[in-house]
Formats: structure tokens, C-alpha cells, sequence
């Protein structure tokens, strides 16, 4: 190949990159030797040696942007300087469309049409630049706009646009609904919302809403972005189910209409809150059985409640051991259990545990009396067989005597030496077997000290009240010195007590 035809070759054939597209174009002395494809919203541009857009176009390629100055010479190698023409085309979607401004500057002459339909005409041969902005309304949807540009004679130059009218008085038309939305929710925990990006030209962002299932989307949303993508990190850990939709507004403020709902479904970490009402059941008495009711819980993912029960020490344990129920959680909101008759005051406690497997913490403890009915080889002595454990006193010490006696906690002592209601076993009040030995005088009798007050031994009808000749069959007199002043404050309010 010579030297003068690689310079041909050269000549006839350009590449152009523009905005991602290849396109190979013709020189200005020949016919196109390929399609031309210009990718939307650049302009497709066609270079003719006339003025009316007749025959083949002499070069065809793509431009970004209408923004032209050729002053008095050609607008493309091997075109003339006088009546030629140029023709810029674009075929886009603008979405929900709208009120559209066409602002145009030209010398010679400039004609744009929508879909074919002529909305600007300045077509004359001048010697200064025409200006004029056009409004047209663009309807939604895919529509072609079409620049004629054409120099008689002398300089040459144009530019143009098309854009969308932002303020409020003049669009009313609200942007379409996002579409291509997916949701997905990740280990941890986020919910992952993305869609495609809108089409409208005066977009302004997008608004994302969440509700919960059951309620509505508020005013306010969750959160607004330019983007096409949003990661919630701020969902409860409830088991709870989830919404979101997108809208997208423009820059005159108007919003769209919300996408269709998508859902996730949280991981639930939140255990219900603790049934109350179960301290409520607490009797004073003797039982045989228990009878539990307590308020029923309102959590939506509620499976029922678990049942405790021990007679060890406060706070009760919440152990597979102690619970009643086994593993499947009651679905009423009562129980009722035989008590085993050991002597043994028993503990209760209710929790609630939801569909996830959550537990709430234990509700108020009820505690519930029982006699011993055991044979007698299968009870345990009061004080274990070991003597007095601290923080108890007997009250036989107290009056005199030292046998045949309840044991009675230290508190309990102070509180019946000072006149005040005594607790009840362990420092709970009302439990219904303090007796105390008085000691004084009269000799042998017993006073009861429970949660209702101070009783007397023999008084008819009580269930606790018995005096330690009948308990014991024998008689237990007062012992040398007994009276109120040989005992300390604590000790001759029992002393009195003890001879009423």
C-alpha cells in the first residue's frame, strides 16, 4: 500500500469512544461504510452538503451536546461553508415527562421537533445569533427529539437543549413509581433494598419507607437517598415481619406513588415480658394442691407460658429440673399441681416463652404450706438434728424452758418482741407455724405469731394455736426466775406475750 492510499485510508475512517460507545464513521467525501449507533442521551449527528436534508449524509457520528461555532469555514472536512446542514437526533425515555424548556441560539436557521411535530421554527438566513426558549410538555414514556440546524451564507453557529421546568408553579407531574426493587436480609441482620434507577430527568432522589406488618407507612421516612440502594441497620431484633417500598420525588418536590411491599422476616432475639399475677396465688394456709391463674401476656408471638417449682431458697431456679410442664409451654394461663404433703413450703414461678424460643424472666414467687404427712422415720427434725442454726433462737431459752419448742427465725423474734406484725419463715410474712413458747407465770403456753397478728393459745377455731401440754402431754412450768425483769427488751415482750 502506498503512502498516498494509507493517507486515504486513514482519512475515510475515524473511531470515536464516546460515553461507551464504538463507532466508526465516514470521512466527509463518502457514504457511510457502517451503521452508526449513539448510545441514549447522546446525540446522533448527520453532517449534509445542502440545505433540505436530501441524499446520504456525508458523516455521520455522535455528539454529547449541541454547541457549535464553525464561523465563516466548513463543519466538517470535504463539506462547503455555505448552505449545508446539520442534524442532531436522540430518542430517550423521560419517564413521567413534564413540562419541558427548549432554549435555543442560532445563526442561520434552527427547527426542533417532538415525535416529528415542529416546536421551534427560526428558519431564515441572518447576520446576528436568534435566541428563543421554547415550552413544550414532553408526555411520558420513549419520545425522539430532532434538531435541524441550516447555514445559508456567511458565520455559522448554534446551540440548544432540552430541560425539564423544576419549579413548583409549573410541574405538577409526579415522577414513576421505582420498578426492579429486591430486598434481601443478611447475617447480620441488615436488610439489603435496591432498585432500578428512574428515568425522569428532573429526579431529585428516592424516600424509603418501613413499616411493621399490621400497621401503615408514615409520613416520615426511613430514609432518602440519591442512590439505588439501601441498607437498613437499624431493624429490631424481634422475629417481627418488616415492609419497605421506595418512592421517587423530583425537584419540584413531587413524589410517587410507593412500589409494591417487600418483606423480611428479623431474627428474634426479645424474650416477652414476665406474666404477672402469679404472687397474687400465695395462701396463708395449709394446701393440698396449687391453683395458679396470672394475667395472660399479649406479645403476638406468644407459645405459652413454663411452670416452676422449688423448695429451695429464693430467687427460684429456672431449671429443666424444677419446671412442671416438661418442654412444651401451657397455653392457658393457669396450672394447678398436687402438692406433695413433706412439710416443705414450696415456690412457684410462671415465665413466658415466644414461637423463637425465647424465655421472658420468672414472674413474683407464690409459695404454698404443706403438713407432713410422712411416716414418721422419713421426717426431718425442724433443726436437722444439728442444734439451733444462726439467726434462730428458741424460745424455750427465752421463758425458761428448753425442750419441746419451735424453732423461730431472728427476726421474727424481734419484730413480736417490738409489737410489730412478725414474718413469716425465712423473713416472709404470714407464715402460718410460728408458735412461741411465752414461759412466764401461767407456764406451758404457746402464742401464735403469723401474717393476720398475735393469737392465743386455746383461742377456738384457730388452726395453729396449740399449747405444749396437748403437743406434748405434759406440763411445762415456769422456771425459776421468769418474769419480765430478768429478760432484755426483746425478751420480756415475748415473756408478756407469753402470759396473756
Amino acid at each position: 500500500m502506498t503512502r498516498a492510499i494509507r493517507a486515504s485510508a486513514l482519512a475515510a475512517t475515524t473511531v470515536l469512544a464516546t460515553t461507551g460507545a464504538l463507532l466508526t464513521c465516514t470521512s466527509a467525501a463518502g457514504a457511510a461504510t457502517a451503521t452508526v449507533t449513539c448510545k441514549s442521551p447522546v446525540f446522533k449527528r448527520q453532517f449534509y452538503a445542502n440545505t433540505t436534508f436530501s441524499g446520504t449524509p456525508k458523516k455521520t457520528d455522535c455528539d454529547s451536546q449541541i454547541d457549535q461555532n464553525w464561523g465563516t469555514g466548513a463543519p466538517a472536512a470535504g463539506l462547503p461553508g455555505n448552505y449545508f446542514g446539520v442534524r442532531w437526533t436522540v430518542t430517550r425515555d423521560f419517564g413521567s415527562g413534564g413540562p419541558f424548556a427548549i432554549p435555543v441560539a442560532t445563526r442561520d436557521g434552527l427547527r426542533v421537533y417532538l415525535d416529528g411535530t415542529r416546536k421551534v421554527d427560526i428558519w431564515k438566513n441572518v447576520s446576528t445569533t436568534q435566541t428563543k426558549t421554547a415550552d413544550i410538555t414532553i408526555p411520558s414514556g420513549t419520545h425522539t427529539l430532532r434538531f435541524d440546524f441550516v447555514n445559508w451564507t456567511g458565520s455559522a453557529n448554534v446551540k440548544a437543549d432540552y430541560l425539564p421546568r423544576t419549579s413548583a408553579t409549573a410541574d405538577k407531574v409526579k415522577p414513576l413509581v421505582p420498578t426492579g426493587t429486591s430486598l434481601a436480609y443478611d447475617s447480620s441482620y441488615r436488610a439489603n433494598f435496591r432498585w432500578t434507577a428512574a428515568k425522569e430527568m428532573d429526579l431529585a432522589g428516592y424516600r424509603v419507607y418501613r413499616r411493621l406488618q399490621g400497621t401503615s407507612y408514615g409520613s416520615k421516612p426511613l430514609a432518602t437517598t440519591t442512590s439505588t440502594s439501601y441498607t437498613d441497620t437499624t431493624l429490631p431484633r424481634n422475629g417481627a415481619v418488616y415492609y419497605y417500598e421506595v418512592r421517587a420525588f423530583d425537584k419540584a418536590g413531587n413524589e410517587s406513588a410507593g412500589t409494591a411491599d417487600k418483606s423480611v422476616t428479623t431474627v428474634d432475639e426479645s424474650a416477652p415480658a414476665a406474666p404477672k399475677g402469679v404472687e397474687g396465688n400465695w395462701k396463708p394456709d395449709y394446701s393440698e394442691k396449687v391453683s395458679l391463674s396470672w394475667y395472660g401476656n399479649s406479645e403476638a408471638d406468644l407459645a405459652g407460658y413454663n411452670v416452676y417449682r422449688s423448695t429451695v431458697g429464693r430467687p427460684l431456679a429456672l431449671t429443666a429440673a424444677n419446671r412442671l410442664n416438661g418442654d412444651k409451654p401451657l397455653t392457658s394461663s393457669w396450672y394447678q399441681d398436687p402438692l406433695p404433703q413433706t412439710g416443705a413450703t414450696y415456690q412457684y414461678a410462671v415465665t413466658a416463652v415466644d414461637t423463637h424460643g425465647n424465655e421472658s424472666a420468672a414472674s413474683g414467687t407464690a409459695e404454698f404450706y404443706t403438713r407432713d404427712n410422712r411416716p414418721r422415720e422419713h421426717r426431718v427434725p425442724r433443726d436437722g438434728g444439728r442444734g439451733r442454726a444462726r439467726g434462730h433462737a428458741d424460745l424455750g431459752q427465752v421463758g425458761g424452758h428448753q425442750r419441746g419448742l419451735r424453732r423461730v427465725h431472728g427476726p421474727a423474734l424481734r419484730q413480736a418482741a417490738h409489737g410489730e406484725r412478725p414474718q413469716g419463715r425465712g423473713g416472709r410474712q404470714g407464715h402460718p407455724g410460728h408458735v412461741l413458747h411465752g414461759g412466764g407465770p401461767a407456764g406451758g403456753r404457746h402464742v401464735l405469731l403469723h401474717g393476720r397478728g398475735r393469737g392465743r393459745c386455746g383461742e377456738r377455731g384457730h388452726p395453729f394455736c396449740r399449747d405444749a401440754g396437748r403437743r406434748r402431754g405434759e406440763q411445762h412450768p415456769a422456771a425459776p426466775g421468769d418474769g419480765p425483769d430478768r429478760h432484755r427488751p426483746g425478751e420480756r415482750r415475748l415473756a408478756e406475750l407469753g402470759r396473756q
